[in-house]
């Protein structure tokens, strides 16, 4: 309905296109994977996420890669300092070259200095800033899935997207 009162009062043409955006592809670090395929038990499927101050766990059970994928983005985002929820960032668009297609259980945990202050929509005070991998700390989003999960994020330019191309709209819509 959205569409069509777009296209009859705006007069809104519109197309689909695939085009390539900066990113991250997921692919196994040099050693190979340390994830060891599931071992399907009574309990279903889950990705639970837990966020203390300083520190993101992500542990899932009888899930594919594929759910990680989709998950880092916001996760890098989140390690970075940015809005949990902020997809359109270009550093969220992750992309799997793991060529691994079970189902796995494993545990991923990372520094995430600045994750509690971008969950919160800035509402408490940001940390200072810590050098990633600090001594004692948890590691970096990088490093933590390349020594726990032998996966690693490489940046790359052409994670492909379909985006929606506007060829024309007029500001001011047509009368009722």
């Amino acid at each position: 309905m959205m569409q069509n009162l777009l296209e009859k009062r705006f007069h809104l043409q519109a197309h689909r296109e695939r085009r390539n955006f900066p990113g991250y592809a997921l692919m196994i670090a040099e050693g190979g994977p340390k994830i060891k395929e599931s071992k399907r038990g009574a309990a279903g499927p889950q990705m639970l996420t837990s966020l203390g101050w300083g520190v993101m766990t992500v542990q899932s059970r009888q899930k594919p890669l594929s759910d990680l994928v989709q998950a880092m983005g916001r996760m890098i985002n989140q390690s970075l300092g940015e809005h949990p929820n902020d997809y359109e960032s270009p550093k969220a668009r992750v992309i799997d070259r793991t060529g691994l297609a079970g189902i796995y259980d494993f545990t991923l945990r990372f520094s995430c200095e600045l994750c509690q202050f971008a969950a919160t929509n800035g509402a408490v005070a940001p940390p200072a800033p810590q050098p990633a991998d600090s001594p004692g700390g948890e590691p970096s989003i990088f490093t933590a899935l390349q020594k726990q999960l032998g996966l690693k994020l490489v940046k790359i330019r052409d994670v492909p997207l379909d985006v929606i191309v506007i060829d024309q709209a007029d500001k001011i819509p047509t009368a009722n």
